[in-house]
């Protein structure tokens, strides 16, 4: 997919546990825009009791890769600017000492899945403190709460509720 439409594609999902049937693991992998895995990355800090007993977490290396996204400047030039991408998921961004390993990065992607619309504002928030901590730009995709792009100063540069209950409540 990514191939065929030239774009750098991150994607998050649920597959088995090999070591343990009954458990799964919280997946993401960034694909390059020749198709090629960049990354694969499985999420390290479970939600105690909603993860902690059906998901096995992850050894807790996060990756960061480095990649070329193409700019048209002016009369459709391109240009290639280097960008150093890193992933967590979720509940990773609500431990400082767990996200200095992407301290190196200069943008890292965050896929979520709130439960609530009061409990994504608060993520969103924390995402805002790590984004500073860090010095990194976070794009957090929220399907439950709050995504938005948060630059190194804390700023959301963009931010929208993601789903109709976190905009009735």
């Amino acid at each position: 997919m990514s191939k065929n439409a030239r774009v750098t594609l991150g994607i998050t999902y649920t597959i088995p546990s090999t070591d343990n049937p009954r458990l799964k693991k919280n997946m993401m992998t960034l694909f390059s825009i020749n198709g090629n895995v960049l990354f694969n990355y499985t999420k390290t800090n479970l939600v105690f009791i909603a993860e902690s007993h059906n998901f096995e977490p992850g050894s807790g290396k996060v990756p960061v890769v480095n990649i070329s996204i193409p700019i048209t400047t002016g009369r459709r030039q391109r240009k290639f600017v280097d960008l150093s991408v890193s992933g967590v998921i979720c509940h990773d961004l609500d431990y400082p000492g767990f996200m200095s390993k992407v301290s190196r990065a200069s943008l890292i992607l965050a896929p979520a899945k709130t439960w609530s619309s009061k409990s994504g504002r608060s993520h969103f928030e924390i995402t805002r403190m790590r984004a500073v901590e860090q010095g990194v730009t976070v794009l957090r995709c929220d399907s439950g709460g709050v995504s938005g792009i948060i630059d190194p100063l804390g700023q959301a540069r963009f931010w929208e509720h993601t789903s109709s209950a976190a905009i009735n409540s």
